[in-house]
């Protein structure tokens, strides 16, 4: 079993969505969408995280 890792997110939900909104690059669209959903706890491993957003792992780092 891989080991968790606590990350802790500066920005708040609402900062994240507007950068969301604003930005026209679709890499840093899905970064940004990475950081809505590990601050939201919707994904305990990275893995699942990269398969919902059709990304390899090493692409999350």
């Amino acid at each position: 079993m891989p080991k968790t890792r606590n990350v802790d997110i500066k920005e708040s939900f609402l900062e994240l969505e507007d950068a969301l909104r604003i930005t026209d690059s679709y890499r840093l669209k899905l970064r940004i969408q990475s950081l809505i959903l590990t601050k939201e706890n919707k994904f305990k491993e990275r893995n699942q995280l990269a398969k919902f957003l059709g990304v390899s792992k090493s692409a999350l780092q």
